[in-house]
């Protein structure tokens, strides 16, 4: 039972991993319409003050 763990284990936090983080963060840039490019020069004004 151990070993299948550890297999299930290195496979999702192997290249399955990066596929999901990819695809959820290309789903969430389309979804807000690109927010965080968009408002960009906004995000530094307001860490600078």
């Amino acid at each position: 039972m151990p070993d299948f763990f550890s297999f299930i284990n290195s496979v999702l936090w192997g290249s399955v991993m990066i596929y999901l983080l990819f695809g959820a963060g290309c789903w969430f840039t389309f979804r807000t319409g690109f927010v965080q490019f968009r408002y960009i020069r906004q995000f530094g004004k307001s860490l600078k003050k």
